[in-house]
């Protein structure tokens, strides 16, 4: 009788654990999700999957410099579509095409490279250097409208990367402060 006892304790155990890892894991998107409506005031797309994120700063006691990093699955058509949805301006109209306006400006908007204090290596789904040919949209940002600017000529204090990677249905995301 005391081993049936302990046999369903422990089911009960595994079975309890399990769920509230599943109830973790809910709230942890939810988590991420408002953390990335804290930095830039757009929702995500419908269909996004896989969604992962990250927040490093130099020190904590400053807002600035800053990187907050997101990596999640969704469908091109998906991504396509939020990008009208959201007025993102794509292709022709992004800051990579403006002509040679800052070739080092242009360098640092593009880059996937994040800064050591965000610990891009720790983190699995942070590897946007395996996309063979991604599409990148960047821009400049303003962390107190929490808004993509775009002109060089507004105010401005960090930067927006999108990439998306078709062959992997990826979009790696990077919202920057500078000092």
């Amino acid at each position: 009788m005391k081993r049936n006892c302990f046999i369903t304790l422990i089911i009960f155990l595994i079975f309890s654990n399990s769920f509230v890892s599943c109830v973790e894991e809910i709230e942890n998107e939810k988590n991420n999700i408002e953390r990335i409506k804290k930095y830039l005031r757009i929702n995500l797309p419908n269909g996004v999957s896989s969604f992962n994120s990250a927040f490093g700063c130099l020190d904590h006691s400053y807002e600035k410099p800053c990187i907050f990093f997101v990596s999640f699955s969704i469908s091109k058509t998906n991504f396509n579509n939020w990008l009208k949805e959201v007025k993102i301006q794509a292709g022709n109209d992004s800051l990579l095409n403006i002509s040679n306006k800052d070739q080092q400006i242009i360098n640092i908007l593009t880059s996937t490279e994040l800064r050591d204090f965000a610990k891009p290596y720790s983190y699995k789904w942070w590897n946007p250097s395996e996309c063979n040919n991604p599409t990148l949209y960047a821009y400049l940002y303003d962390s107190h409208s929490k808004k993509i600017v775009g002109s060089f000529k507004d105010y401005w204090d960090g930067r927006v990367l999108i990439m998306y990677c078709e062959e992997k249905s990826i979009c790696y995301f990077i919202i920057e402060t500078f000092l």
